[in-house]
């Protein structure tokens, strides 16, 4: 990049909900000259190739031919609606503990004044000696969030252990099927 264009990257609150706009992987990115490139945190391509078309090859390996296009079609179903399922999942675990939390650790706060601050703004609504119980209501409610998420991923571990080893050294995938 030129002297006249600096790219700083900042997280990006999203519609203000907690666990979207302190957990958004999604970046907005500010220059200097006032243009906003389009900047991905998942710009890593090899692990978004490995989480997305991983499966995709396993199954043309596994499957006939003639199979092939069914088994492409119910996988990438599955990786849509797991990944719609569990983000849902993911934002009632977060938004029920926080609250059971906000009201075991801070019960004279306001929750809703609370919320509607969201995660970016909730230190202008929160006195300073609130604010050890509110931080700790929120680690709370984040780390069952992460439980899930490492449920999951430990559940998909073992279910793919039982899959076959099978090599594609030789295999031509067919033209139809790619």
């Amino acid at each position: 990049m030129g002297s006249s264009q600096r790219w700083k990257c900042t997280p990006a609150p999203l519609d203000g909900s907690p666990i979207k706009s302190s957990l958004a992987l999604v970046l907005e990115c500010v220059s200097d000259v006032g243009k906003q490139p389009a900047c991905d945190a998942s710009a890593d391509d090899t692990s978004s190739n490995l989480v997305i078309t991983g499966p995709l090859v396993a199954v043309q390996s596994v499957l006939s031919q003639t199979d092939t296009p069914v088994g492409i079609a119910t996988v990438s179903f599955f990786q849509m609606f797991g990944g719609s399922l569990f983000a849902a999942l993911s934002q009632t675990i977060f938004n029920q503990q926080l609250v059971k939390e906000l009201m075991k650790n801070v019960p004279d706060i306001s929750i809703g004044a609370l919320l509607a601050a969201g995660t970016i703004g909730f230190h202008k609504v929160v006195e300073p000696a609130q604010m050890g119980g509110v931080l700790q209501s929120y680690n709370v409610a984040i780390l069952d969030t992460f439980y899930l998420a490492a449920a999951v991923t430990a559940a998909s571990f073992v279910f793919a252990l039982g899959l076959p080893w099978i090599s594609m050294k030789g295999k031509t995938v067919a033209a139809g099927a790619a």
